[in-house]
């Protein structure tokens, strides 16, 4: 399966929680940009699971003011900051629901970056930028992945 890995766009700095963290306009952007992006590719992405956050919820739906296409699937991976791999990944293996063609995740740093060096371990851990998007090669069978491609928005 394509498993594709965004980091969310870029937050407000001060919140009364930082769940609550909200994007800023040029945050909005960056995702919008991204999804524009993703538009020109060859890849047909349907299915989201983004972490709770409202700074990746809103990533989402600026992703979908682009893709309207885009569905969330219930939250069953945890995506949030504290998020730990080795369950991502073993969820990732074993829950029928994830197996889809493409699977996209929003997340937070530095998990994203975690997860694409454990999913890809002949790759240095990239550092996502707000709103960067790597694409990889996942293996259910494995538990391992290859690095496809890693974008930052454009403009």
């Amino acid at each position: 399966m394509k498993l594709l890995i965004m980091r969310h766009g870029a937050a407000e700095q001060h919140a009364s929680s930082d769940a609550e963290r909200a994007l800023t306009p040029s945050g909005w952007q960056q995702s919008v940009a991204m999804a524009r992006w993703l538009q020109t590719q060859p890849i047909v992405v349907k299915q989201v699971v983004a972490s709770p956050t409202r700074r990746t919820q809103q990533t989402f739906e600026a992703l979908r003011s682009v893709l309207p296409q885009l569905t969330q699937l219930p939250q069953s991976l945890d995506l949030t900051p504290q998020g730990k791999v080795a369950p991502i990944i073993e969820q990732l293996q074993q829950d029928d629901a994830l197996q889809l063609p493409v699977l996209l995740l929003i997340s937070h740093m530095p998990l994203v970056s975690q997860l694409v060096g454990a999913l890809c371990p002949h790759t240095t851990a990239p550092q996502f930028s707000t709103s960067t998007l790597a694409a990889i090669e996942f293996s259910r069978a494995s538990g391992r992945a290859m690095l496809q491609w890693l974008q930052n928005p454009p403009g």
